[in-house]
């Protein structure tokens, strides 16, 4: 079977589209990142954890079990934060650990999967350059956050069309934020596993449906 990537090189860029090699027909991930540049980190990590959690499916007994594990193990992969640095271990292990998922740089975007919530003051660049950044009062720049808002999970199956799609919450504004009083996010998903029918108080929207096939 045959598949193109197709892609405009970033904003603005022509259209093309190419074929997708062997390898990506197995297990592959693109990003924001321009098609033929050097892969971003976080692609590379998640197109690694793929073929095992793929091969503990294949090796699970019912469909419903494959089913579970798929998801639930392809959203623990979306939660994966990459260590953007190191610290002796002389260090704390609180600073450590701030120190391993610390973005000071829009660039380290490319090295995280999940973006840990972050303030505008401490990345000024995140929304243009610095002197659009040095406009902003620094008051309000410490109440602008960002970070992963929302994870995804698409299951197809390949014999009947059947999907199911998972969207998550990740970080949330506190219940009965008002607009623009700025309250922190907070990341409602760690620790949580998903199960069919179970309540996650509005955090996990699910879908099923059936792709229709072709008579052919």
């Amino acid at each position: 079977m045959d598949a193109e990537l197709v892609t405009n090189h970033g904003g603005g860029g022509k259209v093309n589209h190419r074929l997708l090699t062997k390898d990506e027909l197995t297990c592959s991930g693109i990003s924001n990142g321009v098609d033929g540049s050097p892969c971003w980190n976080k692609v590379s990590d998640g197109t690694e954890k793929l073929p095992e959690l793929i091969s503990r499916a294949s090796n699970t007994g019912s469909r419903a079990e494959q089913e579970l594990l798929l998801v639930n193990g392809l959203l623990d992969i979306l939660s994966y934060a990459r260590p953007s640095q190191s610290l002796h271990l002389s260090c704390s292990l609180k600073l450590r650990q701030e120190a391993q998922t610390a973005i000071t740089d829009r660039s380290h975007l490319r090295n995280t999967i999940q973006v840990p919530l972050i303030t505008l003051s401490s990345v000024p660049t995140l929304i243009g350059t610095a002197n659009q950044a040095a406009s902003i009062p620094a008051e309000k720049k410490a109440k602008m956050y960002y970070a992963t808002r929302l994870a995804s999970v698409m299951l197809v199956r390949r014999d009947t069309g059947e999907v199911l799609f998972l969207e998550r919450d990740v970080y949330q504004l506190p219940k009965g934020n008002e607009e623009g009083k700025h309250d922190r996010p907070r990341n409602v998903s760690q620790g949580r596993t998903w199960k069919e029918g179970e309540d996650a108080g509005g955090q996990d929207r699910v879908f099923r449906f059936t792709i229709e096939r072709d008579a052919a």
